[in-house]
């Protein structure tokens, strides 16, 4: 469904990239934000392809710009009042996907360098603090997936099956999960990756978002799983944060930075 996705439009493909580039471009619809297989949990039914308002059962941490996949449709949440959300429809198929204008994102996690191992047991401050002095940021949990999920929207990043010391995950020997020596350099695990070229986005380390898991309580999400935590973690789509307050560290998590695209030049 990402008509719009571009990757690295000005280095052309990703075996001519120049050597020593650093981010990858992507540009369009950042995937989705939570898989909802029944519309009955979550939406009323909806039967009319023309509605762009539903009602649903709590929106807890649904905000405008996140994309709900209920069944098999995307919709694009463009704004809410309570508990009603309006939305954008046809955001599947042959609909080009444009609503976002697009973001660089690192290859590795940070120190983004092939070879160096992720910077861990920082706060989120510290880690934007990071990402600033580089002139980037961290990466909003729309960005995080899209990059994981890859133009095929794999749930595994490389793919929609596990597939066992592919990254930097647990794994099981005679029908007992084991784990690896620990993090791993960035790029270690070189299959670790997807049509973006981005690597290492399960397992590892976890990664910091921009995103709020809840305002409220001042909880930031993280993505992506590590080498310690069980493979269900290790998704694109799985998500956590409950008491990842602002004080929270930890040495099993990391983060990776994103750049926004530049604004269009006048002539």
């Amino acid at each position: 469904p990402y008509t719009a996705v571009e990757v690295d439009v000005d280095a052309g493909a990703k075996a001519d990239w120049p050597a020593g580039r650093q981010t990858v471009q992507i540009a369009g619809q950042w995937g989705y934000w939570r898989h909802l297989k029944r519309a009955s949990e979550t939406a009323d039914a909806i039967a009319d392809a023309t509605t762009t308002s539903v009602t649903v059962s709590s929106r807890t941490d649904v905000e405008a710009g996140h994309t709900l996949l209920i069944d098999s449709e995307q919709l694009y949440v463009s704004s809410y009042s309570g508990n009603t959300l309006t939305v954008v429809r046809g955001v599947n198929g042959a609909t080009a996907a444009s609503h976002s204008g697009g973001a660089a994102i690192d290859i590795y996690e940070y120190p983004n360098q092939r070879g160096a191992l992720p910077t861990v047991d920082v706060t989120w401050g510290e880690a934007e603090s990071l990402c600033a002095a580089q002139g980037k940021r961290l990466c909003t949990e729309q960005e995080w997936q899209k990059a994981c999920t890859g133009p095929q929207n794999f749930a595994y990043s490389y793919g929609p099956e596990f597939e066992p010391r592919r990254c930097n995950t647990r794994f099981a020997v005679d029908g007992v999960w084991q784990r690896g020596p620990g993090l791993a350099p960035s790029g270690v695990y070189e299959r670790c990756t997807n049509d973006y070229g981005v690597y290492d986005m399960i397992g590892n380390a976890w990664e910091w978002t921009a995103s709020w898991y809840s305002r409220s309580d001042r909880w930031r999400i993280v993505r992506g799983g590590s080498f310690f935590h069980n493979v269900n973690l290790a998704r694109a789509d799985t998500r956590y944060g409950r008491f990842l307050d602002p004080d929270y560290r930890l040495d099993l998590v990391g983060f990776r930075c994103c750049r926004s695209a530049a604004p269009p030049q006048t002539p």
